[in-house]
């Protein structure tokens, strides 16, 4: 599907990019790299929102500049590049260099800036907690720490290349009911990061509906070779179910045979005995 697609993609990218640091730090300082790449959704204009962006959200501890409403929300704030520690601000410049991944693919292009299907699509580190986007705006959305939220920590416990789906949730953004697909991301065993994308529900069925079949028999084509994939896995389960029997039934056999007590030694009748004696004495006598 597109979601598990896209989860896929920005997963892959990171792997890459983690596991080979040096290549893409090369020409900066280590300690002290460049941290521009993204921003927060409070500091663009707001021409921006409601179109197709790149940008952070983070949790309270990584934010300056604060400013709420009476409720306690962040309304706007800064990065505070002072509290990264030098390895958590070498993955925060590492990931500028997935903003091709986390745009890969657009959804579908609504023709106004606005795309539909996959709602967002990120990729939130594990030491510090900052989450990197690609989403459409829909609202400012700046405190938030997504380690706390269930497809990271569920992600987080699965084992390198596993997916994890939620049922449907809240977005977090505020678009309605979602689904996320979220793979975690591994270097050297340790957890660098969880990749996702989410999906509106609403903008998923309205998808599926206005899909037709029409001449080229497209979707007709593809459910096709759905179902012949299914039949092929089928077929080898059976197979292989089958293999399995025949050995197990081969293995009880054998073991049957080990029970059967060894074959006793028959006597002759004494009659027998008799004949086979007189022979030999004749034998002797000539």
């Amino acid at each position: 599907s597109l979601i598990l697609n896209q989860t896929r993609l920005v997963a892959m990218a990171a792997q890459e990019i983690y596991s080979n640091p040096e290549a893409y730090l090369a020409g900066v300082d280590p300690d002290n790299p460049p941290l521009d790449a993204y921003d927060f959704s409070c500091n663009y204009d707001e021409g921006v929102l409601g179109s197709f962006s790149y940008h952070l959200r983070a949790p309270r501890g990584v934010l300056t500049n604060i400013v709420e409403d009476n409720q306690g929300i962040v309304l706007s704030a800064d990065l505070d590049a002072g509290a990264l520690t030098p390895e958590q601000r070498r993955e925060l410049y590492l990931a500028s260099f997935l903003k091709t991944a986390l745009g890969g693919i657009r959804n579908f292009d609504n023709g106004d800036g606005t795309y539909t299907g996959i709602g967002a699509t990120y990729f939130c580190l594990a030491s510090s907690g900052i989450d990197i986007l690609a989403d459409t705006l829909t609202m400012d959305m700046v405190e938030y720490d997504a380690r706390g939220s269930e497809w990271y920590i569920e992600a987080a416990n699965l084992g390198p290349g596993e997916v994890y789906w939620t049922d449907p949730l809240q977005d977090a953004s505020g678009r309605g009911a979602s689904l996320i697909c979220a793979m975690p991301v591994y270097v050297d065993g340790e957890l660098i990061g969880v990749a996702g994308s989410g999906g509106d529900i609403d903008n998923i069925r309205e998808i599926v509906q206005s899909t037709t079949i029409g001449e080229s028999g497209d979707v007709l084509f593809y459910i096709l070779v759905g179902a012949l994939v299914i039949a092929v896995i089928a077929i080898c389960i059976i197979f292989s179910r089958s293999e399995k029997f025949v050995i197990k039934e081969r293995e009880r056999v054998t073991e049957l045979n080990k029970e059967i007590p060894p074959a006793k030694e028959i006597r002759v009748t004494d009659a027998e005995d008799a004949a086979d004696r007189a022979d030999a004495d004749g034998k002797k006598e000539d």
